[in-house]
């Protein structure tokens, strides 16, 4: 594949994932099926993300791991693990799906788990974005000078902090 053509079907990935997890947390106005569709097509797209990305995947226990790659991949770990967990709860939830798949978890337990897993993957998944703009500022930053080197290191955690 065409490295421009890739980096666009990535762009495209990112930014439908993005826009998906803001209409899954707005369950309330979008309804349970709709809700229960876009967390399909969440999954679906995070699949897409991670083979687009499994270069990233190949070279993850090669070299050394500094401070900043640990505060890359940690989130993205705890994401996966978090994921699997979602697949756990949506078995007894769902009425999308035509068979309802087995959960150790009852119910009410899989209703608990299920929203307070999709809190913290909304904030690491926030996280996981703002790293990406954080190392576009990083660049930034090793070459700019004086107060603009001050300034663009408070801009880079600022907006590691916020997650945008």
């Amino acid at each position: 594949m065409q490295r421009n053509v890739r980096k666009g079907i990535k762009v495209f990935v990112d930014v439908a994932m993005l826009l998906d997890l803001t209409f899954l947390v707005v369950r309330s106005l979008t309804g349970f099926a709709i809700h229960e569709w876009l967390g399909i097509g969440f999954f679906v797209l995070a699949i897409a993300h991670n083979l687009l990305n499994r270069a990233w995947w190949r070279a993850l226990f090669r070299g050394r791991w500094t401070p900043l790659r640990a505060v890359v991949a940690v989130p993205i770990l705890l994401l996966v693990a978090m994921g699997v967990v979602m697949l756990l709860t949506i078995g007894p939830l769902t009425t999308v799906l035509p068979l309802r798949l087995p959960s150790p978890l009852g119910v009410w337990t899989s209703r608990s788990v299920h929203a307070g897993i999709a809190c913290w993957i909304y904030v690491l998944t926030q996280f996981h974005v703002g790293t990406h703009c954080g190392r576009g500022l990083l660049g930034w930053w090793r070459s700019a000078k004086g107060s603009a080197r001050l300034f663009s290191a408070v801009a880079c955690l600022a907006l590691l902090a916020l997650g945008v």
